[in-house]
Protein backbone atom coordinates (compact mmCIF):
# COMPACT_ATOMS: atom_id res chain seq x y z
CA UNK A 1 0.00 0.00 0.00
CA UNK A 2 2.88 2.36 0.68
CA UNK A 3 4.47 2.02 -2.78
CA UNK A 4 5.03 5.44 -4.30
CA UNK A 5 4.01 7.27 -1.17
CA UNK A 6 7.40 7.94 0.41
CA UNK A 7 7.96 11.69 0.25
CA UNK A 8 11.17 13.65 0.24
CA UNK A 9 11.69 17.37 0.71
CA UNK A 10 13.02 19.83 -1.84
CA UNK A 11 13.10 23.51 -0.95
CA UNK A 12 10.48 23.11 1.76
CA UNK A 13 7.95 21.28 -0.41
CA UNK A 14 7.15 17.62 0.02
CA UNK A 15 7.21 15.57 -3.14
CA UNK A 16 6.78 11.92 -3.97
CA UNK A 17 9.87 10.09 -5.16
CA UNK A 18 8.38 7.32 -7.27
CA UNK A 19 5.72 7.29 -9.97
CA UNK A 20 2.48 5.35 -9.70
CA UNK A 21 0.46 3.94 -12.57
CA UNK A 22 1.76 4.77 -16.03
CA UNK A 23 2.95 8.39 -15.99
CA UNK A 24 3.32 8.34 -19.81
CA UNK A 25 -0.37 7.58 -20.37
CA UNK A 26 -2.05 10.98 -20.83
CA UNK A 27 -5.50 9.43 -20.27
CA UNK A 28 -4.56 7.24 -17.30
CA UNK A 29 -5.35 7.66 -13.63
CA UNK A 30 -1.96 9.22 -12.88
CA UNK A 31 -2.35 11.95 -15.51
CA UNK A 32 -5.91 12.63 -14.33
CA UNK A 33 -4.63 12.88 -10.75
CA UNK A 34 -1.97 15.40 -11.85
CA UNK A 35 -4.65 17.54 -13.56
CA UNK A 36 -6.85 17.32 -10.47
CA UNK A 37 -4.00 18.35 -8.14
CA UNK A 38 -3.20 21.27 -10.50
CA UNK A 39 -6.87 22.31 -10.35
CA UNK A 40 -6.91 22.09 -6.55
CA UNK A 41 -3.71 24.18 -6.46
CA UNK A 42 -5.39 26.78 -8.68
CA UNK A 43 -8.44 27.09 -6.41
CA UNK A 44 -6.24 27.58 -3.36
CA UNK A 45 -5.96 24.28 -1.50
CA UNK A 46 -3.24 24.30 1.13
CA UNK A 47 0.09 22.57 0.55
CA UNK A 48 -0.59 20.04 3.30
CA UNK A 49 -4.10 19.41 1.94
CA UNK A 50 -2.72 18.86 -1.56
CA UNK A 51 -0.04 16.54 -0.26
CA UNK A 52 -2.58 14.43 1.68
CA UNK A 53 -4.93 14.36 -1.29
CA UNK A 54 -2.18 13.21 -3.64
CA UNK A 55 -0.94 10.65 -1.13
CA UNK A 56 -4.34 8.99 -0.84
CA UNK A 57 -5.02 9.17 -4.57
CA UNK A 58 -1.63 7.56 -5.20
CA UNK A 59 -2.53 4.78 -2.75
CA UNK A 60 -5.70 4.13 -4.74
CA UNK A 61 -3.85 4.22 -8.09
CA UNK A 62 -1.33 1.63 -6.83
CA UNK A 63 -4.20 -0.58 -5.65
CA UNK A 64 -6.17 -0.10 -8.90
CA UNK A 65 -3.13 -0.65 -11.12
CA UNK A 66 -2.52 -4.03 -9.45
CA UNK A 67 -6.06 -4.95 -10.57
CA UNK A 68 -5.64 -3.66 -14.16
CA UNK A 69 -7.82 -0.61 -13.52
CA UNK A 70 -5.67 2.02 -15.20
CA UNK A 71 -8.02 4.69 -16.55
CA UNK A 72 -10.70 6.83 -14.86
CA UNK A 73 -13.43 5.40 -17.09
CA UNK A 74 -12.54 1.88 -15.86
CA UNK A 75 -13.40 2.84 -12.28
CA UNK A 76 -16.94 1.84 -11.35
CA UNK A 77 -18.90 2.01 -8.15
CA UNK A 78 -18.17 -1.70 -7.68
CA UNK A 79 -14.41 -1.05 -7.97
CA UNK A 80 -14.61 1.70 -5.35
CA UNK A 81 -16.68 -0.50 -3.03
CA UNK A 82 -14.07 -3.24 -3.44
CA UNK A 83 -11.35 -0.74 -2.54
CA UNK A 84 -13.35 0.34 0.50
CA UNK A 85 -13.68 -3.31 1.59
CA UNK A 86 -9.95 -3.77 1.05
CA UNK A 87 -9.26 -0.76 3.29
CA UNK A 88 -11.58 -2.23 5.92
CA UNK A 89 -9.64 -5.52 5.95
CA UNK A 90 -6.16 -4.00 5.53
CA UNK A 91 -3.76 -4.44 8.44
CA UNK A 92 -0.87 -2.14 9.30
CA UNK A 93 2.61 -3.47 10.05
CA UNK A 94 1.67 -3.85 13.72
CA UNK A 95 -1.37 -5.96 12.78
CA UNK A 96 -3.89 -3.28 13.72
CA UNK A 97 -6.68 -2.34 11.30
CA UNK A 98 -6.94 1.13 9.82
CA UNK A 99 -9.03 3.42 11.99
CA UNK A 100 -12.36 4.72 10.76
CA UNK A 101 -10.76 8.17 10.48
CA UNK A 102 -7.95 6.78 8.29
CA UNK A 103 -10.41 5.02 6.01
CA UNK A 104 -12.50 8.19 5.72
CA UNK A 105 -9.33 10.16 4.90
CA UNK A 106 -8.51 7.76 2.08
CA UNK A 107 -12.02 7.72 0.57
CA UNK A 108 -12.82 11.45 0.76
CA UNK A 109 -10.25 12.55 -1.87
CA UNK A 110 -11.56 9.85 -4.22
CA UNK A 111 -15.06 11.28 -3.97
CA UNK A 112 -13.71 14.76 -4.81
CA UNK A 113 -11.52 13.42 -7.62
CA UNK A 114 -14.31 11.56 -9.39
CA UNK A 115 -16.75 14.42 -8.86
CA UNK A 116 -14.25 16.73 -10.57
CA UNK A 117 -13.64 14.23 -13.42
CA UNK A 118 -17.40 14.10 -14.01
CA UNK A 119 -17.85 17.87 -13.76
CA UNK A 120 -15.09 18.46 -16.32
CA UNK A 121 -16.49 15.85 -18.72
CA UNK A 122 -13.55 13.46 -18.46
CA UNK A 123 -15.87 10.62 -17.41
CA UNK A 124 -19.60 10.34 -18.15
CA UNK A 125 -20.80 9.47 -14.62
CA UNK A 126 -19.43 9.75 -11.10
CA UNK A 127 -18.71 6.25 -9.75
CA UNK A 128 -18.13 7.67 -6.24
CA UNK A 129 -21.43 9.53 -5.94
CA UNK A 130 -23.13 6.71 -4.03
CA UNK A 131 -20.11 5.63 -1.97
CA UNK A 132 -20.79 6.10 1.74
CA UNK A 133 -18.00 7.13 4.04
CA UNK A 134 -17.40 5.03 7.14
CA UNK A 135 -19.32 6.53 10.04
CA UNK A 136 -17.26 8.89 12.15
CA UNK A 137 -16.99 7.82 15.75
CA UNK A 138 -17.71 10.61 18.20
CA UNK A 139 -15.98 10.20 21.52
CA UNK A 140 -15.84 12.21 24.67
CA UNK A 141 -12.42 13.58 25.59
CA UNK A 142 -10.24 11.04 27.38
CA UNK A 143 -9.10 13.45 30.07
CA UNK A 144 -11.91 15.25 31.83
CA UNK A 145 -11.88 17.20 35.03
CA UNK A 146 -12.91 15.47 38.23
CA UNK A 147 -15.78 16.92 40.27
CA UNK A 148 -13.27 18.57 42.65
CA UNK A 149 -11.27 20.06 39.77
CA UNK A 150 -14.46 21.36 38.16
CA UNK A 151 -15.55 23.01 41.39
CA UNK A 152 -12.12 24.66 41.77
CA UNK A 153 -12.33 26.06 38.22
CA UNK A 154 -15.85 27.38 38.84
CA UNK A 155 -14.67 29.02 42.06
CA UNK A 156 -12.09 31.03 40.09
CA UNK A 157 -14.79 33.30 38.68
CA UNK A 158 -15.08 36.54 40.67
CA UNK A 159 -18.83 36.57 41.34
CA UNK A 160 -18.54 40.02 42.96
CA UNK A 161 -18.37 41.59 39.47
CA UNK A 162 -20.80 41.41 36.55
CA UNK A 163 -18.10 39.93 34.30
CA UNK A 164 -17.33 37.32 36.96
CA UNK A 165 -21.01 36.39 37.20
CA UNK A 166 -21.17 36.11 33.43
CA UNK A 167 -18.02 33.92 33.38
CA UNK A 168 -19.42 31.68 36.12
CA UNK A 169 -22.73 31.29 34.27
CA UNK A 170 -20.93 30.42 31.03
CA UNK A 171 -18.69 27.87 32.76
CA UNK A 172 -21.68 26.26 34.46
CA UNK A 173 -23.54 26.06 31.15
CA UNK A 174 -20.54 24.33 29.54
CA UNK A 175 -20.15 21.94 32.48
CA UNK A 176 -23.87 21.09 32.39
CA UNK A 177 -23.69 20.45 28.64
CA UNK A 178 -20.71 18.10 29.03
CA UNK A 179 -22.40 16.27 31.87
CA UNK A 180 -25.58 15.94 29.79
CA UNK A 181 -23.64 14.55 26.79
CA UNK A 182 -21.71 12.16 29.03
CA UNK A 183 -24.89 10.79 30.54
CA UNK A 184 -26.47 10.42 27.11
CA UNK A 185 -23.44 8.59 25.68
CA UNK A 186 -23.13 6.37 28.76
CA UNK A 187 -26.74 5.29 28.19
CA UNK A 188 -25.95 4.32 24.56
CA UNK A 189 -23.32 1.74 25.53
Amino acid sequence: MRAGVQPFRTRGKRQFNSPVGDPRDARGLTAAMRRFIDYRTMIGSTESGLWSMERYLRDFIVWADARAVTHPEHVTQAVLERYQRWLHHYRKKDGAPLSVASRRSKITPLKSFFKWLTKTGQIPANPASEIELPKAIRRLPRHVLSVDETERVLALADTASLIGLRDRAMMEAVCDRYAENGNRQAGNR
